[in-house]
């Protein structure tokens, strides 16, 4: 947190101090299982089409960001869970096509088979970047790697907790405000539990496809 912070510090000062506003908003779904393994458990869900928007504001070269993944259902047989993702972050764009990015997340699943919910909150940094391909298309992509992540809920705590993300696809611009994309997301997390003693992974990914708009 101690070395997190004023890097946040300096892009929050930067922000506030750029010029040149400018506004955009995605619309995403995202077609995915969720597995989960343990040394006694190794399961698929079903497929869940999660709904996922977002909002960014840029000024120059700095731009923030908000993104919410909305309540998302998993099922295994007659068990189920529940997901929600809030995500906030803050960016510089160090190239015209690259930018590095620092931001702060919060996640809560709750189970079926448990009273509590799984309450995630970590920082993360990244990169994303983009290429055009001709006047119509292009290829964009980002990785995201969180830090200091924390995990609980009323029955279990967990340690060693690590987890990354990726996104790649393709675009198509329709006109001068206005993308659609399709690509493959896949997020990947391992942790071990105190109460149960074990390694503990989930992995999801699918596709994910939508629209950007700017303003």
């Amino acid at each position: 947190m101690k070395k997190i912070l004023p890097i946040f510090l300096l892009l929050i000062y930067g922000f506030i101090y750029a010029e040149e506003d400018s506004y955009s908003m995605n619309v995403k779904t995202w077609s995915h299982t969720l597995r989960l393994t343990n040394p006694s458990l190794d399961v698929t869900t079903t497929t869940s089409n999660s709904p996922i928007i977002g909002f960014s504001v840029r000024k120059g070269d700095y731009f923030a960001s908000a993104s919410f993944l909305l309540d998302s259902s998993y099922r295994y047989e007659s068990s189920w869970l529940n997901r929600r993702d809030n995500d906030f972050s803050l960016g510089y764009r160090l190239t015209e096509n690259i930018s590095v990015v620092g931001g702060y997340r919060v996640a809560s699943m709750s189970y079926s088979t448990q009273s509590s919910a799984d309450k995630t909150t970590a920082y993360y940094v990244g990169i994303s970047g983009f290429k055009p391909i001709s006047d119509k298309y292009f290829l964009y992509g980002n990785f995201q790697n969180l830090l200091n992540a924390n995990i609980s809920n009323d029955i279990d705590t967990f340690k060693d907790v690590r987890l990354n993300s990726y996104e790649a696809g393709a675009g198509y611009v329709l006109n001068r405000t206005a993308q659609l994309v399709l690509g493959y997301r896949q997020q990947n997390m391992s942790l071990y539990s105190n109460a149960y003693s074990r390694q503990e992974y989930n992995y999801m990914g699918g596709l994910i496809g939508g629209f950007n708009i700017n303003f």
